[in-house]
């Protein structure tokens, strides 16, 4: 059976495991945002589960919040298409590192909307990885602020020390699409990654 994985990014949990649910009550998407996901994601018939996490902002948070994410996408047969918005690229990237074989994570297709790619230590993406996936794109929004230097700095604050990786909106190998909804305001340029006219233009953008 088809289906649709939304993963929501950093502050938009509750401070509990939600797990993955079809109440998307909780996953910060209104209707007209449930309907553009799903044409951008090829079907509209398919279920969509929303997956709960933390939202914390600081690495062992997503590092929790993937490993129970990993479990529920090992139990999948066939495709299973996963989106994620700003740090829940990242919480995904890590369930499929720490939770999937090879041949499991052949059956993702990873669409990652706003995430902040960071390299090193903290990396939760890598070409290898990323060539092993069914198929991934990323989506950037050129006015978008938070997506890197604000999260270099936000980690830098966490951590107290200096950053031993750098942040940025790309995976080496991996096709990037730039868009550009909700205007030129940073903070809306990030939020605005998740709507229905994100979604719009994504499905534009990879035609």
């Amino acid at each position: 059976m088809d289906r649709i994985v939304y993963v929501h990014g950093t502050y938009a949990g509750n401070k509990k495991f939600n797990g993955l649910s079809e109440n998307t009550t909780g996953s910060g998407l209104s209707n007209d945002d449930i309907t553009a996901l799903k044409k951008f994601a090829g079907n509209t018939g398919a279920r969509l589960y929303s997956y709960g996490w933390s939202g914390d902002d600081f690495r062992a948070g997503r590092v929790e919040g993937a490993l129970i994410l990993g479990q529920y996408l090992a139990t999948f047969d066939g495709t299973t298409t996963v989106v994620t918005h700003s740090h829940g690229g990242n919480v995904l990237g890590y369930a499929l590192l720490q939770g999937l074989t090879p041949g499991q994570r052949s059956g993702v297709r990873a669409y990652l909307f706003a995430c902040p790619i960071m390299s090193g230590s903290d990396s939760a993406w890598t070409q290898s990885l990323a060539n092993n996936l069914h198929s991934i794109r990323t989506f950037s929004h050129p006015h978008d602020y938070i997506q890197v230097q604000g999260a270099k700095a936000r980690n830098a604050v966490n951590t107290g020390t200096k950053l031993g990786y750098n942040v940025g909106f790309k995976i080496p190998g991996v096709t990037n699409h730039s868009i550009n909804p909700g205007g030129f305001m940073q903070m809306s340029a990030h939020s605005a990654m998740h709507s229905a006219e994100a979604f719009n233009m994504a499905r534009q953008a990879i035609g």
